[in-house]
């Protein structure tokens, strides 16, 4: 074709551009126009108010105290701003104005207190969030605590708690933990709580920070980001309005948005008023508001039916005028542009994978490995030493099988990532155990290209739990086998495990046994005595205690046993449980008891005696007084006859 030929059908093509644009835009208008006022009238609005308003009185249901009512009189103007773009809790009507679920809870604010608040329209969440920031604007109606907010905001306390979620393409399997988002792409709404929450929780995800939600569904639907971490209602709304059946919700995050209301720092009345017209809404109000907006429905009176079908017949017609015109430019741009982001992801992937703290490897089907410094110190080896060698040479032999099975799942497809403990061989020919973390990557063909592999040695933990594992087989033998009648019991005082022979002493099986509690097995006398002691211990006073004490067989006979009670607690010195060695010595006591019944009897025998002879002495002693006053008598009798004969 000659060049003067060329231009003509380009400035033909060029007409025709112009013209359907100009269609397209007058169809547009109409359409926009008849939109208009069929659903002018689908959605509240909030009025402006004027700001020589008084406020009228409060409700009774409020009950604010006279420096509350002082404070509302001297600000007659409170403005305030929400996020325009966060249906269905917030977002800005066809008229602008703001309405959504907190645009309701607001209404009723007004009502209780009495008061009508100025709202700012207008802008973007970014935008009234440095306006609230520096005091601009006064109040926010929905907004989760961080730190950072702390320092420039009063908060009210949660009117509304909604999860937040992971959404993905319909593609990608479940989502149970954030930590495989590690290294991957994440859309998030910049401004937004969860902004400052995943870098601090999880620092290895690569946020992409974008104006709006539905800024960051659009790049989830293009393949920009790996997934879009935001609010429940808000995902789902967009998913069901726009029809994004390419997206799903593909898990739970560990985050929830607990919705306050906020207002300047220097106005923290403000924000108990707020509180107590927020704790005078009933359940009743509140479910209400929750049907209203879940799902949403919009009513529109305008058929949108017959207008798609003519733009597509037009989107036709003009595709098809204009289609070589822009198609070699848009691959070349996209080229690009592609190119482009090509570089800067390899820089990015680069410097995190070479300053990664955890050992870091790129393994290809076959095997071959490209480490990073890390994983070379915790292996022994040099990056020259490593070079050419596969995982597999890494591995214990015994370990290889089950480390391909493990990976076959990923290349068949049945799973993206996964997550495994195994062993590796270290240069001097010790092992190492490691927490390994893999994900497979693919082309657009979903043909497998390499693994990225992440590598945390837990050679110690595992050693603590193997040096664990054999401590309590040593105590699960002990416990079992001990001659010595043993119980595990709780701190507040639950029998959760007993060893035969402490079944035996009391005459339960262990079944039976499970069943019981301290107070059935303890007699009423000996229970303060036992409580006392086991609190002295919980409280750190002793670490042990022992006693004798009576225990309530099965038949209902008593034993008395010798018990010893530690309490055993964990690493943080929380109490975990009660272990008792009980040692029957009912034959003991029982003898002791003859033995005391026979000192008694014996005490009494030689009471008695002692008794009766006492009695025979005196007896004796009255005797003894009667034949001493005889003999005296006799004597002076004698010596009278003697008296007599001698005269």
């Amino acid at each position: 074709m000659k060049s003067e030929d060329k231009r003509a059908a380009s400035r033909r093509v060029r007409t025709g551009i112009i013209a359907a644009a100009f269609l397209l835009t007058i169809i547009l208008t109409i359409c926009w126009a008849a939109s208009g006022e069929a659903s002018g009238n689908s959605l509240p609005a909030s009025p402006m108010i004027p700001e020589d308003r008084k406020p009228a009185a409060a409700s009774p249901a409020v009950n604010l105290s006279p420096q509350e009512i002082a404070w509302l009189a001297e600000h007659p103007v409170i403005r305030v701003a929400q996020d325009p773009g966060w249906p269905p809790i917030e977002f800005a009507g066809e008229n602008g104005q703001a309405t959504g679920m907190t645009s309701d809870y607001v209404k009723i604010v007004e009502r209780r207190l009495g008061i009508r608040f100025l709202w700012v329209h207008g802008l973007n969440w970014q935008e009234a969030y440095d306006r609230l920031k520096r005091r601009e604007i006064d109040m926010t109606t929905s907004v989760a605590v961080t730190p950072e907010r702390n320092q420039f905001w009063s908060f009210t306390k949660p009117y509304m708690k909604i999860p937040i979620v992971i959404v993905a393409g319909t593609n990608v399997t479940y989502i149970s933990d954030m930590r495989e988002l590690d290294g991957k792409k994440v859309a998030i709404v910049d401004g937004y709580a969860v902004s400052d929450w995943i870098p601090r929780d999880f620092p290895e995800i690569h946020l992409v920070r974008l104006p709006s939600a539905l800024e960051c569904l659009k790049a989830l639907q293009r393949g920009d980001v790996f997934a879009y971490v935001d609010n429940m209602l808000v995902v789902g709304y967009y998913m069901a309005q726009l029809k994004m059946t390419t997206l799903k919700i593909a898990g739970e995050t560990p985050y929830v948005n607990a919705q306050c209301m906020a207002v300047r720092k220097d106005w923290a009345p403000l924000a108990g008023i707020l509180q107590k017209a927020l704790a005078s809404i009933s359940e009743t109000e509140r479910s209400e508001i929750y049907r209203k907006w879940l799902p949403i429905r919009y009513e529109h009176g305008f058929d949108y039916t017959m207008l798609w079908y003519a733009l597509a017949v037009f989107a036709l017609m003009l595709a098809g005028l204009t289609l070589w015109n822009w198609k070699l430019l848009r691959e070349i741009k996209a080229r690009k542009l592609a190119e482009a982001a090509l570089r800067i992801s390899e820089d990015r992937f680069r410097i995190v994978f070479e300053s990664a703290n955890a050992g870091k490897s790129i393994t290809l089907p076959t095997g071959e490995l490209n480490v990073n410094q890390s994983l070379c110190d915790m292996l022994g080896y040099s990056r020259e030493e490593l070079r050419g060698k596969k995982w597999q040479d890494l591995t214990p032999p015994d370990d290889v099988a089950s480390t391909q099975n493990i990976l076959d799942t990923l290349l068949k497809g049945e799973k993206d990532a996964t997550r495994y403990n195994k062993r590796y061989a270290r240069k001097d020919g010790s092992i190492i155990w490691a927490d390994v973390s893999v994900a497979i990557h693919r082309d657009a063909k979903r043909n497998p290209l390499y693994f990225i592999t992440t590598v945390i040695d837990i050679t110690d933990r595992k050693h603590a739990e193997d040096n664990l594992r054999a401590s309590e087989e040593r105590f699960r033998r002990i416990f079992q086998h001990s001659a010595l009648g043993m119980t595990l019991v709780s701190p507040d005082f639950q029998l959760f495990s007993a060893n035969k022979s402490f079944c035996d002493m009391m005459g339960y099986t262990e079944a039976e046994l499970s069943a019981k509690t301290f107070e059935d097995m303890t007699l009423p006398d000996d229970r303060p005595v036992v409580i006392e002691l086991a609190r002295e211990t919980l409280a750190g006073k002793r670490e042990a205690f022992l006693l004798e004490k009576r225990y309530r067989r099965k038949d209902g006979g008593e034993i008395w046993g010798l018990t010893s009670v530690t309490l055993l607690r964990d690493a943080e010195n929380q109490p975990l449980y009660f272990v008792g060695q009980i040692q029957d010595i009912t034959g003991r006591k029982r003898a002791e008891e003859e033995i005391r019944e026979l000192n008694e009897a014996l005490e009494k025998k030689v009471a008695d005696r002692t008794e009766e002879l006492r009695s025979t002495i005196l007896k004796m002693e009255e005797i003894n007084k009667v034949f001493v006053g005889r003999e005296l008598k006799m004597a002076e009798l004698k010596k009278r006859i003697e008296e007599l004969e001698g005269k």
